[in-house]
């Protein structure tokens, strides 16, 4: 595996101009984040698109700057402010139309990954989402290794010799915290459902049929 470098001089990889994408979730490459708003200052124009970033995104300040442009399809919490003053572009897109998306190619992906192993390959981790194709899409990435990401197992892993740059992760894996259950929510697994599954914290509930009723015993598929 090539030696980690220190973020700044990992990304003087990236070309003027710059099409770059980041890995989402628990995967969210803050480290490499971090440093790329105190590189947009010294070389403006990069543009970085992502999914749901999860962190407080010190990058924005380069946004708000005008030194970086942030196009995102999944708004982070901590992108609402930007992006209602204008500064965020906003993709209006569904989570399945996303990997066909990135088919137009970025000049780099910056990923968070698991330390390799004894064969040289790292995890994408926890939320692998659309990012084994974007570094497919991507003519160089730089990797961010975190011992401590999860592995997980299925296609979800990569070869240390695509990474063009490594950088060791200096933050810790995000984790994703969910907002409270509103009121709305508990109303509705009071209200008679003999057994309710809810998707989210807004209170979408997906009722599940009791127990010798018609229903009883369907696969969703």
């Amino acid at each position: 595996m090539i030696g980690p470098v220190a973020p700044e001089r990992a990304l003087r990889l990236l070309p003027e101009n710059g099409r770059l994408i980041a890995s989402p979730g628990c995967a969210t490459p803050q480290t490499l984040l971090t440093a790329l708003g105190d590189h947009a200052r010294d070389r403006p124009g990069h543009t970085l698109s992502a999914g749901l970033l999860l962190g407080d995104l010190p990058f924005l300040d380069a946004v708000r700057a005008g030194a970086l442009r942030f196009r995102t399809w999944q708004l982070p919490k901590a992108a609402r402010r930007a992006a209602a003053d204008g500064l965020v572009d906003y993709v209006p897109m569904r989570a399945s139309e996303v990997p066909l998306s990135l088919r137009s190619g970025f000049d780099c992906a910056l990923v968070r990954v698991s330390a390799p192993d004894r064969r040289g390959y790292c995890s994408y981790g926890p939320s692998l989402a659309y990012t084994r194709e974007a570094v497919a899409a991507s003519r160089a990435v730089i990797a961010e290794i975190d011992p401590a990401l999860p592995r997980t197992y299925g296609d979800t892993s990569v070869h240390v010799s695509r990474f063009d740059a490594v950088v060791e992760a200096s933050e810790p894996m995000c984790e994703y915290v969910s907002a409270p259950v509103t009121e709305t929510a508990r109303m509705e697994v009071a209200d008679r459902n003999p057994a309710i599954t809810m998707v989210g914290s807004a209170g979408t509930p997906v009722r599940t049929p009791a127990a010798g009723s018609p229903a009883a015993g369907r696969s969703c598929r």
